[in-house]
């Protein structure tokens, strides 16, 4: 993915004067979901790369029940994988380059996001409302807002 680019051709649309719609195959919310976030609590960015291959390590890589060599090298895996300098989450890295939240109507299904917080540390939120009614109780509040919004990404 080439977030660098999306961002600048943003920018560059918008100090046009032109709106902006970005469309995206996937929002990488399994990634989230897999870490069992909580709102507000810290999150760091969360990378959807990092979670694949630690979803691979755990599903595919024998283990023993008494523990051995076996759970070692899945352990040094693991650990290397944590080490490796990853991308973070795309939709959420567009979304605070291009201001956040407050600036940015996001049209997704998804229930939750990180977002910088009011002393720029990376948050887990829920998003409309969180009441976990499914994807269209997300979407639809969203779309209602957007219609009425001045947000022009």
């Amino acid at each position: 993915m080439k977030v660098d680019a999306i961002v600048a051709d943003a920018r560059k649309a918008l100090s046009s004067g032109h709106s902006v719609v970005i469309g995206l195959q996937s929002t990488g919310e399994a990634a989230a979901a897999a870490l069992n976030l909580e709102p507000g609590a810290y999150a760091g960015w969360v990378s959807s790369a990092r979670r694949t291959i630690l979803g691979f390590l755990e599903s595919h890589f024998p283990r023993s029940a008494g523990g051995g060599g076996d759970d070692e090298m899945y352990a040094s895996l693991v650990k290397e994988a944590n080490a490796l300098p990853l991308p973070n989450n795309f939709i959420d890295t567009i979304l605070d380059a291009l201001g956040g939240p407050k600036q940015v109507a996001e049209m997704t299904g998804r229930k939750g996001r990180v977002v910088r917080d009011a002393t720029g540390v990376p948050r887990y939120e829920l998003r409309a409302g969180g009441d976990g009614g499914g994807d269209a109780m997300v979407h639809r509040p969203a779309r209602l807002v957007r219609m009425r919004s001045p947000k022009v990404i």
